[in-house]
């Protein structure tokens, strides 16, 4: 929010932020480690003031209430009964066994599940170039921060009203976890060969099975009305006869 375009006074604004954390002692290994995978993504609103005099202005901002959620990403993985369409979307899944947590053998060269978290934790935080340090304030209803944009559309929820109180919990958690499941498969998509180990490399089941329809009998419509009105003839014709030898029976 620029402050050289509001008039003196007070004025309602948002602010949205997703910070990525970072340990206090860098040579702490387990502590970076630790730092490295978590999210931080906040909604806050209140109340700024811009005073101004002939000789100097300066803007002070107060904030009313906020919501803030740390997401600690973890990656497990696991053999699944995968069912998928002609086309190879994915239908329906089942867990077979248990899942593993920082399975080894699945990442490429150096990579591992914490390294690989802590590179899609970077990914969320705004760039520095486009990042204040305090976050991003506005003063409209709208968002200014990617994650939260998304976020917002995916729950069809505005989320970032200037006016207090901010969102709950509940709604901004949804919200963040709408554009996690949609972040992560784009990400594992575009960088399969830099994730994965080659499919060629790996042991996998070949077990499967494939169902498609196919007609076992076709007729053309000529004849299918042809043979609909023998058929009907014939049913009327019973009808007749049997109703014709149950008045002589009787």
């Amino acid at each position: 929010m620029d402050a050289q375009l509001l008039k003196p006074g007070n004025h309602r604004m948002a602010m949205e932020w997703v910070w990525d954390l970072k340990a206090f002692d860098s040579s702490d290994q387990k502590a970076m480690q630790a730092c490295g995978r978590l999210i931080m993504a906040g909604w806050g609103c209140g109340e700024t003031n811009l005073f101004k005099n002939t000789t100097f202005s300066y803007t002070s901002a107060t904030m009313y209430s906020n919501t803030t959620i740390i997401c600690n990403q973890q990656v497990s993985t696991g053999q699944f009964m995968v069912r998928v369409d002609g086309e190879g979307r994915m239908k329906r899944s089942k867990l077979i066994g248990e899942l593993k947590y920082d399975d080894r053998r699945i990442f490429y060269y150096s990579t591992s599940a914490r390294n690989f978290t802590a590179q899609l934790a970077m990914l969320h935080v705004e760039p520095p170039w486009n990042r204040l340090d305090y976050g991003i304030m506005h003063n409209d209803n709208s968002f200014h921060s990617f994650s939260h944009l998304i976020g917002e559309y995916l729950v069809t929820k505005t989320l970032s009203d200037s006016s207090p109180p901010s969102p709950r919990f509940e709604d901004a958690q949804h919200a963040l976890s709408k554009f996690y499941k949609h972040f992560f498969p784009i990400v594992l998509s575009q960088n399969l060969n830099r994730i994965f180990v080659p499919a060629g490399n790996v042991r996998r089941s070949a077990v499967g099975q494939l169902n498609s329809i196919q007609p076992r009998m076709s007729m053309d419509s000529v004849m299918l009305y042809i043979a609909v009105v023998i058929l009907g003839f014939h049913l009327i014709a019973r009808t007749i006869i049997s109703h014709g030898r149950l008045g002589a029976s009787c």
